[in-house]
């Protein structure tokens, strides 16, 4: 093979390839990829030939592929255990992280650019018409100032604010006397 043809190899043939080859080998799950198993069999059946000139049809496009493992691990997030990724979700504040979890900031800092977070729970202080059911079903707690986690979430999603919010306004200042 010359260099010009190397140069003109299509991105999404190597990934079809790729599929092939693992296929071939035994690995029949390709649903994270979108890949049942008729179109891994309609793949296999192809010719190298046939496989490139069907690469080649799709375009310039690159397939789809989730890189978001390979970008954490390349950003040096290579465990985000759920609890975070579910406290980040629900809007927790870096302090949150801290205090609750015992994550430090730079963490939580590194890891928030990997979660989504709806804006619903981005908000830093409780709305004036949240602050009292937040606070009745905080004391229905057996821990009420110092709430478990998956509790802190419950409430979050039930009252829809942010974890962030809950630390701030109302736990925050019980668990630290008012220093912040």
């Amino acid at each position: 093979m010359s260099v010009e043809q190397v140069k003109k190899i299509n991105m999404n043939f190597v990934f079809l390839n790729q599929i092939c080859l693992l296929a071939s080998y035994g690995q029949n799950d390709f649903s994270h990829l979108g890949f049942d198993e008729h179109k891994v069999q309609r793949l296999l059946s192809m010719s190298p030939q046939e496989l490139e000139r069907f690469a080649g049809a799709l375009g310039e496009t690159f397939l789809r592929i989730d890189i978001t493992p390979l970008d954490r691990v390349f950003s040096g997030v290579t465990l985000l255990p759920d609890i975070c990724k579910a406290f980040l979700e629900y809007g927790a504040s870096n302090r949150a992280m801290k205090d609750i979890l015992n994550i430090s900031f730079s963490t939580s800092t590194r890891w928030r650019r990997h979660v989504v977070v709806n804006p619903k729970f981005k908000q830093r202080t409780l709305p004036a018409d949240s602050y009292q059911p937040v606070w009745d079903l905080l004391m229905k707690l057996s821990n009420p100032y110092k709430p478990q986690p998956e509790e802190l979430i419950r409430i979050a999603d039930e009252c829809q604010v942010s974890i962030g919010a809950i630390w701030c306004d109302i736990l925050e200042e019980v668990n630290n006397h008012g220093k912040k």
